[in-house]
């Protein structure tokens, strides 16, 4: 390999914030090739350079997105990592669903802290047989038990409104990734879009670095036996 070549794919990984690594390069004999890395990296797939599985192909979109978006590295965006812990503390509902918007995402909505929820579930079914055995016990009729049972039950989903309510913790990645697929948000479909904006530039880089016209870079065309690469 030349130093033309090299230098022109040290210059594509500055411009499209990729690393190509070495024992990659010789295979960088045409501009296509160059592209099918980039968009690799990028978490793309070239069309006629084989497939990925789709949720893997949306997964890695969505990670790029997020970390464009709200400023994280990739290394904090994994499928397990819920996304709750993405949006940094305190964090409010209204920025957590204002982000489930900017993603073009229906994000699940504010939940009790689990320990509020069993101690809310257990409270119910133990209240409840409790009220009604006081009555029996005491002698009176069980239907007169339904008014406390009515008004019990209106003070705990009282409670319920006001407890503090958080991000669910079980909203993670793997499940945006599912969920963005099945309800056709836009977070991937720009995989087209991108891929022509990475093709564009990178045949201007080429252009410039190599000193050839735009309209004669071709997917097949070759650095050194067409272009003139050293």
């Amino acid at each position: 390999m030349g130093l033309d070549i090299l230098e022109l794919i040290l210059n594509v990984e500055d411009e499209f914030d990729v690393e190509i690594r070495e024992r990659d390069y010789e295979a960088c004999n045409t501009v296509g090739s160059l592209y099918a890395l980039v968009v690799a990296r990028r978490g793309l797939t070239a069309p006629g350079f084989g497939r990925q599985c789709p949720s893997q192909q949306r997964f890695l979109e969505l990670r790029r997105e997020l970390a464009e978006r709200f400023g994280v590295s990739r290394e904090q965006i994994r499928p397990s990592t819920p996304f709750r812990d993405l949006l940094g503390q305190p964090l409010r509902e209204e920025r957590w669903l204002a982000s489930g918007e900017a993603l073009g995402l229906r994000l699940p909505k504010y939940v009790l802290p689990e320990p509020w929820s069993i101690a809310a579930y257990l409270s119910t079914l133990i209240a409840f047989p409790i009220l009604l055995a006081a009555f029996a016990w005491s002698g009176q009729s069980v239907l007169l038990a339904i008014p406390g049972v009515i008004v019990v039950g209106f003070a705990w989903a009282g409670l319920m409104t006001i407890l503090p309510k958080s991000a669910p913790s079980n909203y993670t990645l793997r499940s945006m990734t599912y969920e963005s697929m099945e309800d056709g948000s836009n977070v991937a479909d720009k995989g087209d879009g991108e891929r022509e904006r990475i093709w564009n530039r990178l045949i201007e880089v080429v252009s410039e670095q190599l000193s050839v016209p735009v309209d004669e870079l071709k997917h097949h065309s070759r650095f050194v036996e067409d272009l003139g690469a050293g």
